[in-house]
Parts: C-alpha cells; sequence; structure tokens
C-alpha cells in the first residue's frame, strides 16, 4: 500500500478518536458526569461483576485514581460495591438501575447523531 495513503488513514483515525472523545466529554457533562466515569459505566455494563483492579486495567486508569472514581460513583447511586461470592476478600462493581439508565442515555444520545 501507498505510505502516504496510510499516512491519511491513519490520521483520519486519530481525528475521528479526537472527535468522538470530545463529543462523549460534552454530553457526558451535560449529564453531570466526567468521561472516565462514563467509560467505567460503559466498562462494567459490557463486563459486570469486575473488581476495582479489572476496571482500573480496562480504563487504563491506576487503581487509587479508579478508587476515587469508584467512590463518586457509588455516592451518586450508579455503582454498587458486592462481595464475590468465590472470594469473600473481592469486591465486585455492580451497575444500579441509576448507573444503566445513565450510561445508555448517555450513549444513545451520541449514536443517535452520529
Amino acid at each position: 500500500m501507498n505510505e502516504k495513503l496510510i499516512r491519511e488513514v491513519v490520521l483520519s483515525f486519530r481525528t475521528m478518536q479526537r472527535k468522538i472523545h470530545h463529543y462523549l466529554q460534552e454530553e457526558a457533562t451535560k449529564r453531570d458526569i466526567t468521561t472516565v466515569q462514563l467509560f467505567s459505566l460503559g466498562t462494567l455494563k459490557r463486563e459486570p461483576h469486575l473488581t476495582l483492579g479489572e476496571l482500573a486495567e480496562r480504563v487504563r486508569v491506576n487503581k487509587s485514581t479508579m478508587s476515587g472514581i469508584v467512590d463518586r460513583l457509588v455516592k451518586a447511586n450508579y455503582l454498587t460495591r458486592g462481595r464475590d461470592e468465590g472470594n469473600r476478600r473481592a469486591l465486585n462493581l455492580q451497575l444500579t438501575p441509576e448507573g444503566l439508565a445513565k450510561v445508555d442515555e448517555t450513549y444513545d444520545v451520541f449514536f443517535l447523531t452520529v
């Protein structure tokens, strides 16, 4: 493939990624949530019952940052922490109905306008 064409395709993907991120940031802000919180909720929708460490890994933040994010999401009633049946010491994160509604509403608006 032509090197110039490859560069154009890569730049197009980067431009699209930036625009998508910017748009999601605007939509999240309108709904009083940050993009990292939105990505966290979306990740838990796709992969229910992750631990804090697993969620941090998926969202690509460190555990201490994710701990603060989770605390705020629990306080906003978007998440709950529950014990893992197989490992009583582990805490799994679960979306509440409010959390599910928040992520669905934000992404629905995004997909309707794209």
